[in-house]
């Protein structure tokens, strides 16, 4: 008769049992039906995103340094120069409606020599006596007016021509010329920046539609991701100059049109004042056309440098 203080002996087939796979995923089981964290949801939601950003390029190769001053050379060169014959043209017609239409062209080297000879030349006689930054300013004003006038008639036509409701359509008008009459109210300065926030906003509305619409696995976003994301491996230099106007988060998007608004304006207010006491410079009629070449340059600029120090990384890396 076995005595009641003895204790079975676990054997080694025992502890085997104990200790198998199966055994262990039993006592894990309750472990395992815990809700996961917050670290581990943003984890996952990390991980599902990077898994959706398209791939590398196949044609994927070390960034290059020259190619890229080239094209910030040669892009620079290419914007300046239409600006300042864009602006040229258009102050050649503002001056025409002065009453002293003059072909620019054609005069701009006989002033350049005169000026250089003598002190007392004054900027307007390129496009006739009298023709000041002043006037051009105001007649340029009286042009902008009369444009936004004739496209609010071209916008209204369009709306009866798609048989919009009659609300809709005088909601439509009275808001074009709120907007219009805001934007007329604006200094030059203020109006030279209202291209740039307008295209700031509308890249940065496409992201969103692109980001509401299918996710980051769609194909309007690895577009987005294609052509406004600038990758030095890409062997793609416009996303050097598109990725300028880029923004994919609201509050990058706002501080930096704020920053563009004041700066930028208070920038042009001082330049305009230091060459008006100049006599070496042609009056315009208006800043945009410079001042949107010099903020392309400027974010090139930027992105080059971005792109030649990620090409010295890779170098040191490889």
């Amino acid at each position: 008769m076995p005595s009641p203080f003895t204790r079975k002996v676990t054997t080694s087939h025992g502890l085997a049992a104990r200790l198998s796979p199966s055994n262990r995923r039993r006592d894990a089981m309750p472990h395992s039906r815990l809700p996961p964290s917050a670290a581990d949801q943003e984890e996952g939601q990390a991980a599902l995103l990077l898994s959706n950003l398209p791939p590398p390029p196949s044609n994927a190769q070390p960034p290059s340094i020259s190619r890229a001053i080239l094209f910030l050379i040669g892009f620079s060169t290419l914007t300046f120069a239409s600006a300042a014959y864009y602006s040229l043209r258009e102050t050649e017609h503002i001056a025409s409606q002065l009453g002293s239409s003059r072909d620019v062209f054609s005069n701009i080297s006989s002033y350049l020599t005169s000026s250089s000879s003598s002190s007392t030349s004054s900027s307007g006689n390129v496009w006739g006596p009298g023709i000041t930054d002043q006037k051009l300013s105001s007649a340029h004003a009286h042009d902008t007016a009369t444009k936004l006038g004739l496209r609010m008639q071209s916008l209204l036509g369009w709306c009866e021509q798609l048989h919009f409701p009659a609300a809709l359509t005088e909601f439509i008008g009275r808001t074009y010329i709120i907007v219009a009459e805001g934007y007329l109210e604006l200094p030059p300065c203020k109006q030279a920046v209202v291209p740039i926030v307008a295209v700031n906003s509308a890249v940065f509305a496409a992201w969103s539609i692109a980001s509401f619409r299918q996710g980051a696995g769609g194909r309007m976003y690895k577009w987005m991701t294609t052509h406004f994301v600038h990758r030095p491996c890409s062997n793609r230099l416009h996303t050097m100059v598109s990725s300028v106007y880029s923004h994919q988060a609201p509050l990058h998007l706002v501080f930096n049109n704020i920053a563009l608004w004041s700066i930028s304006s208070s920038a042009l207010i001082l330049a305009s004042t230091r060459y008006a006491y100049t006599n070496s410079r042609i009056a315009e009629s208006w800043p945009t056309p410079h001042f949107l070449a010099f903020f392309t340059s400027a974010g090139l600029f930027a992105s080059t440098v971005s792109h030649i120090v990620s090409a010295i990384q890779f170098k040191r890396l490889s």
